[in-house]
C-alpha cells in the first residue's frame, strides 16, 4: 500500500515500498498524486511508473499476448481454444489491458482475489489461473518476461457441502424396477 504526504503548499509525495525499499514520487498537485497512487496500488510499481513516464515504445499487453498464445497452442481442440478465449473476455478484461513486460505479482494476486470476490469457485479460479500461468511460462521462454508472476501463488478454496450418499435397499430397488 502507498500513502500521500504533503511536502509543501504545492507538492505532494506518493510514498511506497518496492523490492523492500522505501521510495517516493513527487507530484505538483493532489489530484495527480491520488491518481498515480490508485494506479500504483492497482497494478504495481513497474506498470505505474511506465505509464507515468508515458513511454512511447510499443507495448504488448497481456490480452494481446494471450490471444497469440492461444492461436499457437498445439495439441488442443477448438473447444479448448474457445474456452481459453472465454476466460480472457469474461475474467481477464482489466488484467489483459496491462503491459506484459511489466505484469507484476501484485496485479495477479489482486485479480485472483477479485475472482474470488465475484463468487467464482476455487476450482474455476484454479483453471483460469492455470491457463494464465501456462501462457506466462511461454512468455518467459520467449524472454518477454524475466519470471512468471503466477508461480507459487495460493489459490482460494471454496467449501463443498458434504451430503451423505443414500442408497436404495434391495427391497426398494426391486420395488422401483417392478421386480416384486
Amino acid at each position: 500500500m502507498s500513502s500521500i504526504q504533503k511536502r509543501d503548499a504545492q507538492t505532494f509525495r506518493v510514498m511506497f515500498r518496492h523490492e523492500g525499499k522505501q521510495k517516493s514520487v513527487t507530484f505538483n498537485s493532489m489530484p495527480a498524486a491520488k491518481k498515480w497512487k490508485q494506479l500504483l496500488d492497482a497494478v504495481g510499481y513497474e506498470e505505474s511508473i511506465d505509464r507515468l513516464e508515458g513511454s512511447n515504445k510499443p507495448r504488448l499487453n497481456l490480452g494481446e499476448f494471450l490471444g497469440s498464445h492461444i492461436e499457437n497452442l498445439t495439441g488442443v481442440t477448438n473447444g479448448t481454444r474457445a474456452s481459453y478465449r472465454g476466460y480472457i473476455t469474461t475474467h481477464m478484461v482489466d488484467l489483459g489491458a496491462l503491459s506484459l513486460a511489466n505484469l507484476a505479482r501484485v496485479a495477479v494476486s489482486k485479480w485472483i482475489n477479485g475472482l474470488a470476490a465475484k463468487g467464482l469457485s476455487g476450482k474455476t479460479i484454479r483453471n483460469i489461473h492455470g491457463f494464465l500461468s501456462g501462457a506466462l511460462n511461454e512468455a518467459v521462454r520467449q524472454k518477454l518476461l524475466a519470471e512468471n508472476p503466477c508461480q507459487a501463488m495460493r489459490m482460494p478454496t471454496t467449501s463443498h457441502r458434504s451430503t451423505e450418499m443414500v442408497f436404495l435397499t434391495p427391497d426398494e430397488f426391486a420395488e422401483l424396477f417392478g421386480l416384486i
